[in-house]
């Protein structure tokens, strides 16, 4: 085997970038791994085959498309609600998976600039959107220690603005364990 394995890696670095054959993302890697320097950056878009590793018979991967969306936050030093962009896999369900991005807060150098309301831990327990109305019943968490009618106000103004960003939704209706009249109360 590891002779078998020298001759190929023997063939791999006969190639220079005048003979490379039109080759595969994966045949590219591999040529990569095995050179003694590094290949210049190549162009590799043109190429229909990804790498897919541990996969001998995986299908061609559809190529994925992203939609930019806005997540609102607060802004640190002021009280005002303003969007972050953010990128997410077009689909079908893009509007409550924005809303989850919501609910999973803020990462790392963002907590510096902004916050949110919306306490940890707090889940969607069913999303519907019907005749343009976001329907949206979440877990006990997102009212549980919440006073002060600013930051219910804040609450809800981060959920609204966060899902009204799209066509599909011109109202908002909010409700904890399907509850909807005695929720978020200052």
């Amino acid at each position: 085997m590891f002779k078998t394995m020298n001759k190929n890696i023997d063939i791999l670095n006969t190639f220079t970038l005048d003979t490379i054959p039109d080759l595969d993302a994966a045949v590219l890697g591999a040529l990569e791994l095995f050179q003694k320097e590094k290949l210049p950056e190549l162009d590799i878009k043109k190429y229909k085959w990804p790498l897919v590793v541990g996969s001998g018979n995986a299908e061609t991967p559809v190529e994925r498309e992203f939609e930019k969306v806005n997540i609102f936050f607060g802004q640190k030093g002021t009280e005002n609600i303003i969007p972050l962009e953010q990128k997410l896999e077009k689909g079908s369900d893009i509007e409550k998976r924005t809303l989850e991005k919501l609910l999973a807060g803020l990462s790392g150098e963002q907590e510096q600039n902004y916050f949110t309301l919306i306490n940890p831990g707090v889940t969607i327990q069913s999303f519907e959107i019907k005749n343009k109305i976001a329907y949206v019943d979440f877990s006990e968490e997102l009212e549980r220690g919440v006073g002060g009618s600013a930051r219910v106000l804040g609450i809800r103004e981060q959920i609204e603005k966060t899902l009204l960003q799209f066509k599909s939704i011109e109202q908002v209706i909010i409700s904890i364990n399907e509850r909807i009249e005695d929720i978020l109360q200052p």
